[in-house]
């Protein structure tokens, strides 16, 4: 039986994770790969130019200038030359969630997803990770996504619960309190 692509592509996430919690580098193999991903989100055209499609010479060198600007741990490095030469870039939201999971579990982080109307800016990014960082005394790891029906504001699922900054949980926390003050 022959394995898939997304199959591989999540052992990869697995085995780098593995890879950096023998070498000690877990923090600094975890910050890299965070800012990989950041940057393949950034310059979505970067995922189709290392998924190893191209001109070898050429996706070498890139390859070389995304890990010169990333830095990171040795096991970094091996991590990407693995990806590229198995074309797994087209697959990295499969090596991301294997590899997250197990690193944010081992670090104590905990993970998260942000709901917002419309794309934020990072400016914005931080200022929600910081205040949700903030309130529950954790490290987190947020994912940002866009759903349509928001008024405005954001809804935040962490650590099993919910945190609802948007304009309709506004209106719901106030109509709450109203309903108590007319009781009193």
């Amino acid at each position: 039986m022959r394995e898939s692509k997304a199959d591989i592509a999540r052992a990869l996430g697995q085995a780098y994770y593995e890879a950096l919690c023998e070498g000690g580098t877990l923090k600094e193999g975890y910050e890299a790969f965070f800012r990989l991903e950041e940057l393949l989100r950034e310059v979505p055209s970067l995922k189709d130019a290392l998924s190893g499609y191209g001109d070898g010479e050429e996706e070498a060198l890139l390859l070389g200038e995304v890990r010169s600007s990333i830095g990171g741990p040795r096991e970094f490095a091996n991590f990407l030359k693995i990806a590229h030469s198995r074309k797994l870039f087209g697959r990295f939201a499969d090596i991301s969630h294997v590899f997250g999971r197990l690193a944010d579990e081992a670090l104590g982080i905990w993970s998260g997803t942000v709901y917002s109307a419309h794309p934020l800016s990072e400016i914005e990014r931080n200022g929600i990770l910081a205040a949700l960082e903030k309130e529950t005394g954790r490290e987190l790891s947020l994912e940002f996504k866009v759903q349509e029906g928001l008024l405005g504001g954001f809804r935040a699922y962490v650590g099993g619960k919910c945190y609802d900054y948007t304009l309709e949980g506004s209106l719901k926390r106030l109509s709450a309190d109203l309903l108590r003050e007319a009781e009193v």
